[in-house]
């Protein structure tokens, strides 16, 4: 930032590189709908880390089979289209935001928050939960929940919300003292979640 380093890296992704292995390291930036992303790849670790330099927010990448995203380059034609290039095959690859699937693929979105107690141990009662995003067709977003500190047994079934709504929403969400959410996207539409807007009602203990 000017003169002098910023540090940009997160706890979370300091105790990922502290244990990862730097064998074989890719890296690139590449900028998209106004985005600068700086993107990481540990490939012995079998993780992709990318920071966007405009929201300086971290999110991992994956391939569809959630291993480490392979590419090991980009560049740009005079159009400026964006071009990746395969780590293994060679192939040639374009990046643009209109493509709604990765060769054939359904591209897989996962948003996992963090845990949400509204500073209380009071139990919550979540009477609705509202989407504000893009109104798709076709576009389906499903929402689990755990209440146990992401236990991975824990995690309730998914249900499943119609982002083509005028105002996407699930109702009788249960009680809760401490909850986290996860959102995830597999349609081939174009997605963008803006917030989570959450109706609750405090309980007495």
């Amino acid at each position: 930032e000017g003169p002098k380093a910023e540090i940009v890296s997160t706890p979370a992704v300091e105790r990922l590189l502290d244990a990862a292995d730097f064998t074989t390291v890719y890296a690139f930036e590449f900028k998209e709908m106004g985005h600068r992303f700086y993107v990481l790849t540990l490939k012995v670790t079998n993780i992709t880390l990318v920071y966007d330099l405009d929201t300086r927010m971290w999110q991992q990448w994956t391939d569809t089979n959630g291993n480490y995203f392979p590419f090991v380059g980009a560049t740009y034609d005079s159009s400026m289209v964006h071009y990746f290039q395969h780590e293994t095959d060679g192939y040639i690859y374009k990046a643009d935001e209109d493509y709604t699937t990765d060769n054939a693929s359904i591209i897989t979105v996962d948003i996992v928050t963090p845990n949400f107690d509204g500073e209380t141990n009071r139990r919550k009662q979540m009477k609705m939960l509202k989407f504000v995003t893009d109104q798709t067709p076709g576009s389906v977003l499903q929402v689990r929940k755990n209440d146990h500190d992401y236990a991975a047994d824990k995690w309730s079934n998914f249900r499943s919300v119609d982002l083509s709504k005028q105002q996407p929403l699930l109702s009788d969400c249960g009680t809760f003292v401490r909850r986290a959410h996860n959102f995830r996207h597999q349609s081939a539409t174009s997605f963008r979640l803006k917030a989570v807007e959450m109706q609750l009602d405090l309980g007495t203990l």
